[in-house]
């Protein structure tokens, strides 16, 4: 398996986004930092405005969500570990008080808080909405691995946040409270697209940043192989191959299996 890795000083990426339709929102985001400095995991920007909706991680460990209008709401220190896999998030209703989770994958345990303040919330958004990866608007980088990244137009609960620690794969992700956009970090090569799985998206750019092999927490799919395509380097089921061979699809017989 693949993560994607932001070296906290130049590394960003850029893939399509489905737009929010309200000023409810919801993140989620599989990762691992490096070191903690205050960098951006996750930004969603529209071309009408310099930046929408977005989730930090802070020097002192706190999960931070801002808005369009530059206001930022965070948690208290130590919800982020440096080294760790962990699941953040962030959740808030139009104009409320936004909710931090964050889960490890270590300890088993979650850590919840409620904003004390509330967060303006931006109008609906139009289309050409795009999610930044790994910074905001440029600067305050994010630094570490990245494994998954979803994103609602809505305010989720905190036993939807449950699930998303417990599922069997991260392609599961995409049947809780229906994202409007999901992200896997599995390719192979950064230079393939970070395809929207929800609206089939292949807008893609990046400025730097690197694969590597790991293995995240949740595993990106069900057991299977990454066969060499037209398209690249492609998941396939195993249950395919119990089925068909390898040439019956055009491939070839050597099929590089990372577990």
């Amino acid at each position: 398996m693949a993560v994607r890795h932001f070296d906290g000083v130049a590394d960003m990426a850029r893939a399509g986004a489905a737009p929010f339709l309200s000023a409810s929102a919801s993140f989620a985001a599989l990762v691992r930092p490096t070191v903690l400095t205050y960098g951006f995991v996750a930004q969603v920007t529209v071309s009408i405005s310099p930046a929408m909706y977005g989730l930090s991680i802070g020097a002192d460990g706190s999960i931070g969500l801002r808005s369009v209008v530059g206001v930022e709401r965070r948690s208290a220190a130590g919800f982020v570990a440096a080294g760790r896999w962990q699941l953040i998030g962030a959740s808030v209703t139009a104009n409320g008080y936004p909710r931090f989770h964050s889960y490890s994958f270590d300890a088993r345990t979650w850590q919840r808080e409620t904003a004390a303040s509330t967060l303006p919330g931006p109008p609906a958004q139009p289309t050409g909405v795009s999610c930044d990866f790994g910074a905001l608007s440029g600067s305050n980088r994010y630094c570490g691995d990245l494994a998954a990244v979803a994103l609602w137009s809505s305010a989720l609960l905190d036993v939807h946040f449950d699930s998303l620690a417990t599922v069997p794969r991260l392609s599961a992700w995409n049947g809780i409270s229906t994202p409007n956009s999901l992200y896997l970090f599995d390719q192979l090569n950064a230079n393939q697209a970070i395809r929207n799985r929800i609206t089939g998206s292949t807008a893609y750019s990046r400025s730097g940043t690197t694969v590597v092999l790991d293995q995240p927490p949740i595993p990106y799919h069900l057991p299977g192989a990454y066969v060499l395509t037209d398209d690249g380097w492609t998941w396939m089921r195993a249950a395919l191959f119990d089925v068909m061979d390898a040439d019956d699809w055009g491939l070839p017989r050597a099929i590089t299996v990372l577990r």
